[in-house]
Parts: structure tokens; C-alpha cells; sequence
């Protein structure tokens, strides 16, 4: 359990939770709300301009704050970064006390071995022990952590199952800190 009280749990599933709320709004105009519980309120933001939408959640247990959008700027750990040419299909940055985390999607016109070689190397040059290298669909699934507390996840999917050299949807998540 953190210092704070929030528990692993705790805090992942209120990160997975934002991350389903934030993803399934959508508005042409600015918004702004603040809800109250009895745990602590949360305040979401919607930027009609650029798309951006964010909340801070404050409980007795600590504060959450997430951004998410394409036009947020990619907030990767050192030594992780987007392959080159990558369009960017959705990007969610997750902050706290105990550490912070990303949730990128792009696409590529790279195979999904290439975008798996390339995060691969990341991961490894950062510490991260590899615990899942699976292939499935012509795709690849990555994941592992590192004994400083960094967490690594990446799939990589072709765009079209039955072509391999079409292009490929990706998604990477990176978390630092005892969260996540």
C-alpha cells in the first residue's frame, strides 16, 4: 500500500476507469464539470478546439490528473519514444504522487515485427524484464517491467489481419512508479 493509502488496485482501476471515461467523450463545444462524491470530486474538461479532454480526480487518498488527446505532447520515461513516421491516434498521460504512466496509440506503415524489434531494444536498453513476447494474428504482444518500477506493454496489430504488409495499429503503455 502507498504511503498514501491508495493501493495498487486502487489506483489502476481509477486510471482504467478514466482512461474508458475520457476515451468515450466527445463535443463540439468547450465543457466543463465538476462532480462531488463522498470520496472527493473530480473535475473534467473537455477543449472543443483542440479535442483535448482532462480531470483531476481528489480523494482523502491523493490526487489523479490525466490529459488526453492527440494533441497532448507524448510524455515517455527516458529512452522510450515513438517510431519514426508514426501517426498518432490517441495519446492519454496519467499523473500522481507515486508516478505517472502513458497510453499512446498510432499507426504505422512499419510491419508489426519491426514496431516489436524496436520497442523491443527500448525496453531492454531501460532495465525492462521481458515476461510476454507472444505472436498472434501477425501480430505481437510485448510486456514487462524493471525493478525500479517501470511497467511496458506494447501490441502491435496489422491493420488488416489478412495483410502483413499493410500498415500496423499499435499500442504502448509505459508507467513509472509503484502504481503502475
Amino acid at each position: 500500500m502507498a504511503e498514501n493509502g491508495m493501493t495498487r488496485g486502487s489506483a489502476g482501476t481509477m486510471v482504467a476507469g478514466l482512461a474508458l471515461i475520457l476515451g468515450a467523450c466527445g463535443s463540439d463545444t468547450d465543457s466543463e464539470s465538476v462532480i462531488e462524491t463522498e470520496s472527493g470530486s473530480s473535475d473534467y474538461t473537455i477543449d472543443a478546439d483542440t479535442g483535448e479532454e482532462s480531470m483531476v480526480i481528489s480523494t482523502a487518498e491523493g490526487e489523479v490528473s490525466m490529459r488526453s488527446g492527440t494533441g497532448v505532447p507524448i510524455d515517455l520515461p527516458e529512452g522510450f519514444s515513438i517510431i519514426d513516421g508514426a501517426t498518432i491516434t490517441s495519446n492519454t498521460v496519467v499523473d500522481q504522487a507515486e508516478g505517472k504512466g502513458s497510453l499512446v496509440g498510432f499507426q504505422t506503415s512499419d510491419s508489426a515485427d519491426t514496431v516489436a524489434a524496436f520497442y523491443l531494444d527500448q525496453a531492454k536498453a531501460a532495465g525492462i524484464d521481458i515476461e510476454i513476447d507472444a505472436q498472434m494474428r501477425g501480430g505481437r504482444v510485448l510486456g514487462g517491467k524493471s525493478g525500479s518500477g517501470t511497467t511496458f506493454s506494447m501490441t502491435a496489430m496489422p491493420t488488416d489481419p489478412d495483410e502483413s504488409d499493410v500498415g500496423t495499429r499499435v499500442q504502448l503503455i509505459v508507467g513509472q512508479g509503484e502504481d503502475y
